[in-house]
């Protein structure tokens, strides 16, 4: 469903984001959703996932000649090709809320980004302002669907849990120069951050998705989560 064959011959294409995909799994599971319905929105919004990233990847440097300018009005396409894939999956399925929903999560993922690129251009930085943009960027758009799945229990636990996983993950991605504009982050307020994932990823139930929430995070999120389980045992 989301071949197109000119995009496919002219650029990369996209890697699936599994951790991404992972985490609103198991959310969703915790929230008592029916199969049917997680992996509709699972396939859904990891196509909007996609068509974010896609986006990132578009270059703000002035191009020399026609190919890199080409090359970048096709990634702009191909980022809204993917993301607009969305509407047709839930609408099919009437899930209309849902695309409300998700819509809404890309406004505020946008917002929020924007917000970051302003802060770049400041000497000095405010880390606790930073991170909460930064984890509305990375896991905005699973936040929004905590909101719209889970009751109220499980959305305290899950709303914050996942802005605090795709953080930390998309900081293992980089080398720790290139964790913000200002270079590395301070490693007291990755280390409270670790604490507070795995705190909140402790009160999940039922017991067998938060014993699979914690391997995942094992699997994917190396040294300050690492440790922190391991201190606490």
């Amino acid at each position: 469903m989301i071949r197109c064959s000119y995009l496919e011959q002219t650029l990369t294409r996209p890697e699936i984001p599994s951790f991404f995909v992972q985490v609103l799994y198991y959310m969703m599971r915790s929230c008592s959703q029916p199969k049917e319905r997680i992996h509709l929105y699972c396939v859904a919004t990891c196509l909007v996932k996609m068509g974010l990233d896609i986006h990132e990847t578009v270059s703000n440097e002035k191009e020399i000649g026609g190919q890199g300018m080409r090359s970048r009005q096709l990634s702009v396409l191909a980022g809204d090709y993917l993301s607009s894939l969305f509407y047709e999956k839930l609408a099919d399925e009437g899930e209309v809320k849902g695309i409300t929903r998700l819509s809404k999560a890309v406004c505020d993922v946008n917002e929020a980004k924007m917000g970051l690129y302003a802060m770049g251009g400041q000497r000095e930085v405010s880390w606790s302002a930073y991170i909460q943009l930064a984890m509305r960027v990375q896991g905005g758009l699973l936040a929004a669907l905590a909101r719209f799945f889970c009751e109220e229990e499980a959305r305290d636990s899950w709303e914050p849990l996942c802005g605090y996983l795709m953080l930390l993950h998309s900081w293992e991605a980089v080398s720790p120069e290139r964790m913000s504009p200002w270079g590395s982050v301070p490693m007291n307020r990755v280390r409270s951050l670790a604490a507070e994932t795995l705190q909140l990823a402790r009160n999940i139930r039922p017991l067998e998705v938060r014993h699979d929430l914690l391997e995942l995070i094992q699997n994917y999120v190396s040294s300050p989560l690492k440790e922190a389980l391991v201190r606490e045992g």
